[in-house]
């Protein structure tokens, strides 16, 4: 059993502060009172404590705390007023209701008014003004302190909360007082000389002109006199840049001007206040006043940074310098048998201590049979062995069990490790993806033609092969997908390849990360029963003329430069069949002025060679790629190729470096 010492460490740290700063927040707090009257910011607290136990210790506190700073009578409507708070939160805590930003907010300045409005009848004007003053506190801060717990809150709110909390704070030493010289006048100068640091001037100036009334409500004198010497703030804001000197200084020399103007009474305490405020501020460290701005927006490029790199990360952590587990040792299957079979036999001794090695040699002899074939058989194991086993028909079918499993066990962890391969490349290639920025190219400097022709199977009315041309990023990108098969299945196939992979490219992603990416996915499609697809990619820079052949398994494609043809062909299998890990063949040339390329999928060329497409692209007379490519589909049906479906994408670049947009 646990001693008392022992089940004290075993609570969290957090866990105790968690219970324990809301009813020390709800305390010092309840002494920031307005005009002696109201604490909102303890009731803020014990709103934004919620339910449960830091409910209860944020309501334990401002009891504690309001009859300790305030008269007996504003301490009792104080202590109500807490209560119902706490009510209320644990009376909705379930409901949908409850999880609405506003809802606490808005109960805790109903409850403060349900108990304060009996008080208020019959009461002067300025007692309203001071209660709706402390009433619009109370639902600022209520609503601004959640994001103090809340690790998803966004940054801004979470400094408006810490500068609302810092203020309340100030407000409670508000009444030290020493010949006139408050305390928490000094700490408010210096909060807010660290919030001008950070804010623009109209914020800097209207955070000071509130800040300043609150402490003037807060004794009931020099009314305005204060706020308008915080409200000095914004000029203080605005000379921000000049130094870490100048805010202090100009400060102060607003709020002199403000105590010299109004005429407040006995003005040089609150002048040495604020020439304190600003000694204190000077001795805060550098980075304080910053946690107080408000972050920049981050650029689309860094945004995308930040995913990647975590997904890099998680690359590094859990993939790199990571041995495979080693494979399960077949001996395990004789080892397993022997207890099954031998456990009871007579001649257990004989066999396993005084003939160990006959017997280990046989079994040692057998294994590479039994594996090869997949069962035990007699003709495995010598004679010697099998003449003397007495149970040895039980044994080959014990032996036969074991291994049926040994090999479901195997396939299964084979299966593992290959998954395991494929998520380990999806982080990897993740980390690429998001990576790739969108490409910023010059503008393009030539115009280039396609055309697109399309011929299903013989006696098919879907096409299992599929191509686009678009404009991606500045350059002219042609996309050619073959499916597995003929009919529809292909045709979903191909054309969804054809989709995502555009919407890919579109997106500013690289082609390499595309591809791969995309290959990774259908790997697991082609798992599940999915077919498999070639994806023929082509890519041509429409300002340098440079371009770029990516292949998963395509057909060879053709290009015609200075009245040579070329032929592109690849070794990488079809998307779908490769590993996650493997690249798709790249070829990378220059398409000159007046060159020709010709992409088709593999049911164009037949079973007669591609001689004949060679040779009509290298006599080919200037006609359109229209023209070209329905040419190549009639000579493609006199060379056998109305057995498969059929494709040809056909670019042609003008002579005139003139620009516009590729024409289809």
């Amino acid at each position: 059993m646990k001693t008392v010492t022992e089940a004290v460490r075993s609570v969290p740290l957090r866990s105790l502060l968690t219970g324990f700063l809301p009813a020390a927040a709800a305390f010092l707090l309840s002494g920031a009172a307005l005009d002696g009257l109201y604490s909102p910011w303890a009731l803020a607290v014990v709103s934004a404590a919620g339910v449960s136990w830091p409910g209860l210790s944020a309501l334990l506190g401002a009891g504690l705390g309001a009859f300790l700073f305030l008269d007996f009578q504003a301490g009792l409507r104080h202590t109500a007023a807490a209560i119902l708070i706490f009510c209320a939160n644990t009376a909705f805590c379930t409901t949908r209701l409850y999880r609405r930003p506003v809802f606490r907010p808005v109960a805790a300045v109903l409850m403060t008014l349900l108990v304060q409005s009996a008080y208020l009848i019959q009461r002067q004007p300025r007692q309203w003004a001071l209660c709706a003053a402390a009433c619009t506190v109370l639902y600022a801060a209520a609503a601004l302190l959640p994001s103090l717990s809340d690790a998803n809150a966004p940054a801004v709110s979470r400094g408006q909360a810490l500068f609302l909390l810092g203020l309340g704070l100030s407000l409670t030493a508000y009444g030290w007082s020493f010949s006139g010289f408050r305390v928490g006048g000094m700490l408010a100068a210096a909060l807010l000389m660290a919030a001008a640091k950070c804010l623009s001037p109209a914020s800097a100036a209207a955070a000071g002109a509130v800040a300043g009334l609150t402490m003037d409500l807060f004794t009931g004198d020099a009314v305005l006199l204060t706020a308008v010497c915080c409200g000095g703030m914004g000029a203080a804001s605005a000379v921000r840049e000049r130094g870490r000197l100048a805010v202090p200084l100009v400060y102060t020399a607003a709020a002199m001007a403000g105590y010299t103007l109004l005429d407040g009474p006995d003005p040089l305490p609150l002048l040495f206040q604020s020439v304190a405020g600003a000694g204190l501020y000077l001795l805060l460290p550098l980075r304080l006043p910053l946690r107080l701005a408000q972050q920049a927006p981050v650029p689309p490029s860094q945004q995308a940074a930040t995913p990647a790199a975590a997904f890099r990360a998680v690359y590094d952590s859990f993939f790199t310098e990571v041995t495979p587990p080693r494979p399960e040792n077949p001996a395990v299957l004789f080892d397993r048998a022997a207890e099954q079979v031998c456990a009871g036999c007579l001649l257990q001794r004989d066999c396993w201590q005084a003939h160990y090695n006959d017997t280990y040699n046989a079994f040692n002899d057998a294994c590479p049979r039994l594996l090869r074939r997949g069962s035990a058989c007699a003709e495995d194991f010598p004679l010697h062995f099998a003449s003397r086993c007495l149970h040895f028909p039980q044994l080959l079918e014990t032996l036969n069990d074991q291994l049926h499993q040994f090999l479901l066990r195997r396939a299964h962890r084979l299966q593992l490790e290959e998954a395991y391969q494929v998520a380990r490349q999806q982080y990897a290639q993740m980390s690429e993806v998001l990576s790739s920025g969108v490409p910023v190219s010059a503008p393009p400097r030539f115009t280039c033609r396609t055309a697109i022709a399309l011929r299903p199977k013989e006696g098919e009315t879907l096409c299992g092969d599929q191509a686009a041309s678009f404009e991606a990023g500045g350059a002219a990108c042609l996309l050619l997908s073959d499916g597995m098969g003929s009919g529809e299945a292909a045709h979903r196939e191909a054309a969804m390849t054809v989709r995502l992979l555009k919407q890919f490219l579109q997106a500013g992603v690289e082609p390499l990360p595309a591809l791969k990416t995309l290959n990774t996915a259908m790997l697991l499609r082609c798992r599940e029963g999915a077919g498999f697809t070639t994806i023929d990619l082509l890519r041509l820079d429409r300002s340098t003329g440079e371009a770029a052949l990516y292949k998963y398994g395509a057909a060879p494609s053709y290009l015609k430069k200075l009245g040579r043809v070329t032929r592109y062909g690849g070794a990488a299998l079809p998307a779908g069949l490769e590993g996650a890990d493997r690249q798709p063949d790249v070829i990378r040339f220059v398409l000159p002025p007046d060159g020709w390329l010709v992409m088709v999928s593999d049911g164009v060329v037949g079973g007669d060679g591609d001689e004949w497409l060679q040779d009509l692209l290298a006599g080919w007379g200037g006609g359109t790629p229209d023209a070209l490519a329905r040419r190549i589909l009639t000579m493609s049906a006199e060379h056998g190729g109305r057995s498969d479906d059929c494709a040809v994408l056909v670019l042609h670049r003008l002579r005139g470096e003139e620009n516009g947009p590729a024409q289809v």
